[in-house]
């Protein structure tokens, strides 16, 4: 995974000798003005800058990845009792069914929280969480991490209420506010119960082989969290240490929709909630510090994932080709008829995703290009709107630039290329309701 992403590193370094240096003038707010691109002086990356760069890449994802890192300590510390594990267990073996219900009601959570802008990005330091809960229904690590990381993605790419990336998309275009909900939360809907439905398949080979094979679980499941100690049954403090835990999560959930928190506000919130923890059960502090310690130690290996992801980014905005390259897939989509500029609009957002990993940042890259050309092509500023949200949503879930999927890949112990194998048909499927959104959107005049 690491080779793959230094080898798209060093490409786009290569890049930066090749294709033309450009910009475009900018506002205040970092947002480009259509008509103003011009060529610039060269500025190619030298080896010394790109090796800069995997420093400045994992500097600039410090919040992320140390919100990861905190996220792991604190995951450590609860389930070292077995809280978060037992709870879980507890509602499985009530019935052979309520395993569904456990990642459903997960999924519907982080997908529900992510369309509303609440926990986006955020989820990628909930990832361990989906380990526990693997390990307590006794599922792979991939689909433990699927239940947090496919729903957010999706949450993101049909969200109708982000009060980041959509509200700056539709205030580029022109157009009011969170404007053409009823359409995305359709799209939210489909989008949603085609993940779960997948998910919910993979839970029900998975359990049917555990039952038939247990040597054939995937022993990487548990690789990132402590294995409970043994400690007795599920208790009274296990529910208080639950109910804290949970209060804590409520705390950081409400902050954000109130007063915009984010990735230091949930570290805190997370950090409160390992203090009553250990509170609780009456744990020495050293006993804390050494699960919590470990916790950490074993999600090192996302944070680097995720500064290499970013420096990537870093590497194409310092060469200064990022503007040509949004220019000239602007000036692809003149001449297309209402449908074909539609999808067109759909692949420029993916193409640029590969490039630019932050959803406010390509929009305020993209947008005032993709706004103009809409009226050009016979189409509504909305349907530009649509078209860079699932193009750079639902290719979070495709590209190895995409820090969100790299840190998946990474919390779960596996690689790239066998993450394409299990959701070839699923990401396939995918595009195909993207696509077909995207003609919908044009036949009924979506404004």
């Amino acid at each position: 995974m690491l080779t793959l992403l230094l080898g798209i590193l060093v490409a786009c370094a290569a890049m930066t000798y090749v294709i033309p240096t450009g910009s475009f003038r900018r506002d205040g707010d970092g947002t480009i003005i259509p008509g103003t691109y011009a060529a610039a002086p060269s500025s190619p990356t030298t080896l010394f800058e790109l090796l800069t760069s995997l420093h400045t890449g994992l500097v600039e994802s410090a919040p992320i990845i140390f919100g990861i890192l905190i996220t792991g300590g604190m995951l450590a510390v609860i389930d070292s009792r077995g809280v978060i594990s037992g709870a879980v267990h507890l509602l499985a073996v009530r019935s052979g069914s309520n395993r569904y219900v456990v990642v459903s009601v997960v999924m519907l959570f982080f997908g529900v929280m992510s369309a509303l802008g609440t926990i986006t990005s955020e989820a990628m330091a909930f990832f361990p969480l989906g380990l526990v809960l693997a390990r307590a229904l006794r599922l792979s690590s991939l689909t433990g991490v699927m239940t947090i990381l496919l729903p957010a993605s999706i949450g993101y790419a049909t969200s109708f209420l982000n009060p980041s990336s959509l509200a700056l998309a539709q205030t580029i275009a022109g157009i009011p506010l969170f404007s053409g909900m009823p359409y995305r939360v359709v799209l939210f809907c489909v989008f949603q119960v085609v993940t779960m439905a997948f998910v919910l398949l993979r839970v029900r080979s998975e359990a049917r082989q555990a039952e038939t094979e247990p040597e054939a679980i995937d022993p990487t499941e548990i690789q990132s969290v402590a294995a409970p100690e043994a400690g007795g049954p599920f208790g009274v403090r296990h529910v208080l240490a639950l109910v804290a835990f949970g209060l804590c999560l409520a705390l950081f959930v409400a902050g954000t929709a109130m007063y915009a928190w984010s990735v230091a506000e949930m570290a805190a919130c997370f950090v409160l909630a390992t203090v009553l923890v250990a509170v609780i059960f009456r744990m020495p502090p050293t006993e804390v510090y050494e699960h919590f310690i470990e916790g950490m130690k074993s999600l090192v290996w996302v944070g680097v994932v995720i500064g290499v992801a970013r420096s990537i980014s870093v590497v194409l905005e310092a060469g200064g080709i990022l503007d040509t390259i949004v220019q000239a897939l602007g000036n692809l989509l003149i001449s297309l008829p209402p449908t074909g500029g539609a999808l067109a609009l759909l692949g420029t957002g993916g193409a640029v995703n590969f490039f630019v990993g932050s959803g406010t940042g390509q929009a305020a890259l993209t947008m005032p290009i993709i706004a103009p050309l809409t009226h050009v092509v016979g189409l509504t500023p909305q349907i530009g709107v649509l078209s860079f949200q699932l193009g750079d949503g639902v290719t979070n879930l495709l590209f190895p630039t995409s820090s969100m999927l790299m840190a998946g890949l990474a919390v779960a112990g596996v690689s790239y290329m066998r993450w394409l194998r299990e959701t070839g048909w699923y990401l396939l499927t995918l595009a195909v309701l993207a696509i077909a959104a995207m003609v919908v959107s044009v036949l009924i005049g979506y404004n």
